[in-house]
């Protein structure tokens, strides 16, 4: 498909992935849809770049066109008609990720264990993934900057010592939640997500609580607890939480995290169809998924549309 005259109207943030802006009013699968961008091109045809995701917060990748419909002003398109087509995203993707290591001195047993769960993550990483280490126990340190060379992050990890006794956890994530943008368009999306590894509680105090989850809101991050001494209700207010209360666990659920950054990026879809709406008028533009479980408004995408240049072909 040739874009032409591209026209923006609309980055549409709607439909958020918070389940308590919806209510559950039908039975069925729970979809969240988050709106990117809708755009216009001549000679009639409306683009959306949006994401889907189930109630546990992972990407939705098995969705087809006839699992979609769109509505204009309130009324159904008939698909045949207006060509209606949802394709996953096939342009070009970046994806950056944030390796967060907890290194202050109650890890120090564990160590070598976590070394090994962070190079299985490595060597399980996509092509076009960067991936940064930071460590932290009174600060946080950059051990290596983005980079895609599995051999360099090998050895950045081979690198890493233990620190102090000190845990700047809520600090070290204020730091590293900054460290990417992510971008949407219909030539190309960056991702960003950020993974804390963390063995223990907040104990330096400089921070508080709500700082760092100021600073991860709107972000993708997953904390990965490993051992018991900490609070569970904590993490699971600064990202994704996934534990690992045995550390032969660990390889396991950063390979499980992993699988989450790929179904995150390979849940970005591009429906794009025909308007038959002529004349300098905005229009309502809905998009759902068929037997959405997901009544409110996290279930569908809203925004408008100008037909201004909308011509037949």
């Amino acid at each position: 498909m040739k874009m032409k005259q591209l026209k923006t109207w609309a980055l549409v943030g709607a439909a958020f992935l918070a389940v308590a802006c919806g209510k559950d009013d039908n039975e069925g699968p729970h979809y969240k849809l988050n709106s990117f961008a809708i755009e216009t091109e001549s000679p009639n045809t409306v683009n959306v770049l949006f994401q889907v995701k189930n109630s546990n917060n992972i990407g939705v990748t098995d969705l087809v066109s006839d699992d979609f419909y769109v509505k204009e002003n309130g009324e159904e398109l008939n698909a045949y008609e207006s060509d209606f087509t949802v394709e996953h995203f096939v342009n070009a993707q970046a994806l950056k990720t944030v390796l967060l290591v907890d290194i202050s001195k109650s890890i120090e047993p564990d160590l070598e264990d976590v070394k090994d769960a962070l190079v299985s993550f490595v060597n399980a990483k996509t092509a076009y993934q960067e991936i940064a280490i930071y460590t932290f126990s009174s600060n946080s340190s950059k051990v290596i900057d983005f980079t895609k060379s599995k051999e360099a992050l090998r050895a950045a990890i081979s690198s890493i010592e233990i620190g102090t006794s000190s845990t700047n956890l809520y600090g070290s994530i204020i730091n590293c939640a900054n460290l990417w943008e992510d971008q949407y368009s219909l030539e190309s999306v960056e991702l960003g997500n950020l993974i804390v590894l963390v063995d223990g509680n907040e104990n330096q105090d400089l921070f508080e609580l709500e700082d760092a989850e100021e600073a991860v809101e709107g972000r993708t991050v997953y904390i990965l607890g490993v051992g018991t001494d900490y609070d569970p209700g904590i993490m699971r207010k600064l990202g994704d939480y996934y534990a690992a209360n045995n550390i032969n666990k660990l390889e396991g659920q950063i390979l499980n995290i992993q699988d989450a950054i790929l179904k995150e990026s390979e849940s970005i879809y591009h429906a794009y169809y025909n308007s038959p709406k002529r004349g300098p008028n905005t229009h309502e533009l809905r998009l759902h998924v068929r037997g959405n479980g997901n009544g409110g408004i996290t279930g569908r995408i809203e925004g408008e549309f100008d037909s201004t240049l909308f011509e037949d072909e």
